[in-house]
């Protein structure tokens, strides 16, 4: 099964040292001439769409800004555009297993560069249409070939005119450089495409182990009831639910669910976007996807598999549109994320996966050989489309294994778990407003899940 992260990703980026000729030249990612930092968010989506984006670091370490902008998008007016309006040094950050599958060394065994980065030998395409290497054209047909998925070290000549960087493997996290930032705007962008492709993929790095554990900390006393329980009544373990996980944990709300990355997967996907008949001019309702459950399930020793199904059953989703041989966006009305509290494996019963079963007919049915299981390491995380046949496999161990599960749907679907009847007025308060509207507290459609024409939070206020 496909990872996405910094050690596997495969989509290459171009980063560039920029000095910027006249602020009047720059237009922020919202569409805004004033200079200011944009969100991440507005930039990500900046750079999913082809365009340049600048990445500053910190004033104390090189005080730069590197223009960049992802390969598979670059041309030969772009290329012309940063040689004219940058340092014209064009360079390539990549992966670390990219950088070996393709054969591409240090250039220097002893690195004496002040900020350590690290270069590899220089390389050019070897396709047939390149002259000398050095033109806008010849560059930019460079840099689209190290973006290529199917690239192989015979496809490039060295020493070359544009310059691989190799990324650190644990991203901006071991090195805050603008190499490792590049690639860190790889990850959602790849982890679409793979979605598109799959259904399915694993994102690497995608919490701190020492996050798992709070995770794990905030659902042990629920759970530990609830064993309990079965102990005392007699009945098997079996598996054991900690729901009102979005609430109950802050890690959860406030860290996971809120990571600009997940928010762009999230949005390509379950995003709504409508313009209403309406005789007096065009309206537009965008709408962002809402939580539809958030729980930590606990799987005991000895469970067995679940049927292999698709979530979006739930919403009565029968996709009897017949086997698409290319993903439509639009298709899906939810997604899920599933965090491991532990390990997971073949033996524990690791989530069974079925790649390409996005794109069945409702009619087309599956078989237990077809699914592959989505073993996982502590800090990873497994996110699949609600038009996937999936399914939790047989815990053959003496262990439990625990998984902590957000699922999503679009606005206009009525959410699996009704959360407006669980939390108090001062717990919601709280919350970050961020979280407060992807539970449904605010609302980005007016017309839709109001109290009284507003909010549902600005009801609790005026109750308070």
């Amino acid at each position: 099964m496909p990872s996405i992260g910094p050690p596997e990703a495969k989509l290459t980026y171009i980063s560039n040292v920029a000095t910027v000729p006249d602020a009047s030249q720059i237009t922020k990612a919202n569409g805004s001439s004033k200079l200011g930092f944009d969100s991440i968010e507005d930039t990500i989506e900046a750079f999913k769409e082809g365009q340049f984006i600048i990445v500053l670091d910190s004033p104390s370490r090189e005080n730069e800004g590197d223009l960049i902008i992802a390969a598979e998008d670059i041309t030969e007016e772009k290329v012309a555009f940063m040689v004219r309006h940058t340092s014209g040094l064009i360079c390539a950050p990549l992966a670390p297993s990219l950088t070996s599958s393709l054969l591409l060394p240090q250039m220097v065994l002893n690195n004496t560069e002040v900020d350590g980065t690290a270069y590899t030998i220089s390389v050019d395409s070897a396709d047939a249409a390149m002259t000398t290497g050095i033109s806008a054209h010849d560059r930019a047909l460079t840099c689209r070939k190290l973006a290529s998925a199917t690239n192989v070290a015979a496809d490039f000549r060295r020493p070359g005119h544009v310059f691989p960087l190799k990324s650190r493997p644990g991203g901006v996290r071991e090195r805050s450089g603008h190499t490792e930032a590049t690639i860190e705007f790889c990850r959602p962008i790849d982890a679409i495409r793979v979605l598109e492709e799959d259904g399915g993929v694993i994102l690497t790095d995608f919490c701190s182990v020492v996050d798992v554990h709070k995770v794990n900390e905030d659902a042990a006393p629920y759970l530990n009831a609830k064993v309990e329980e079965c102990a005392s009544r007699g009945v098997p373990r079996d598996t054991v639910r900690c729901h009102r996980l979005f609430g109950r944990s802050t890690t959860v709300r406030e860290k996971w669910l809120q990571q600009p990355n997940l928010w762009t997967i999230l949005r390509h996907f379950l995003r709504t976007v409508s313009i209403p008949y309406n005789d007096q001019g065009e309206t537009k309702i965008e709408t962002d996807p809402i939580l539809s459950a958030a729980a930590t399930l606990d799987i005991g020793p000895g469970v067995k598999a679940q049927d292999l199904h698709r979530d979006d059953f739930i919403w009565q989703q029968t996709h009897n549109d017949g086997n698409q041989k290319t993903y439509r966006v639009g298709h899906d009305v939810s997604l899920g994320l599933l965090v491991p509290g532990v390990d997971t494996s073949p033996e524990n019963g690791a989530t069974m996966f079925v790649p390409g079963s996005h794109l069945w007919d409702h009619s087309r049915r599956t078989s237990p050989e077809e699914a592959v299981p989505a073993a996982m390491s502590v800090g990873e995380a497994f996110i699949f489309l609600g038009s996937a046949a999936h399914g939790g496999g047989t815990n053959t161990t003496e262990q439990s294994r625990s998984v902590h599960g957000f699922f999503y749907c679009r606005s206009y679907l009525r959410p699996e778990e009704n959360q407006f009847l669980w939390w108090r007025k001062d717990e919601i308060e709280s919350w970050s407003v961020a979280a407060q509207k992807q539970s449904g507290y605010i609302l980005d459609n007016p017309f839709l899940g109001h109290c009284d024409e507003t909010n549902p939070l600005d009801l609790f206020r005026a109750s308070l």
